[in-house]
């Protein structure tokens, strides 16, 4: 996509990877900022909807680890014992 004054972007699928034993979709992003030029490579999970991993043009990456797919414990969504909600101007923001 050009965005006017030698400024864009454009997403061009790579192909099929995988990762961490997941099946992803490999992409590549160039950013175009004047005469500067961006490179950056991500790992789409279809089965996730997102990106588990990232490779910037500056060297950092990123990348999801140990991935789980299933239900949360339920016990993650329980309100912890002994909490009391603040009342408000008693330190709440």
């Amino acid at each position: 996509q050009d965005f006017g004054g030698g400024n864009g972007a454009e997403l061009d699928f790579v192909g099929a990877d995988e990762v961490n034993g997941r099946r992803v979709e490999k992409w590549r992003l160039t950013v175009r900022r004047g005469d500067q030029v961006r490179i950056d490579t991500q790992w789409y999970d279809p089965e996730l909807q997102t990106t588990i991993k990232e490779a910037k043009y500056d060297g950092s990456s990123r990348e999801l680890v140990g991935i789980q797919v299933g239900r949360p414990d339920q016990v993650l969504f329980q309100v912890p014992q002994g909490y009391a909600p603040l009342e408000s101007g008693a330190g709440a923001y």
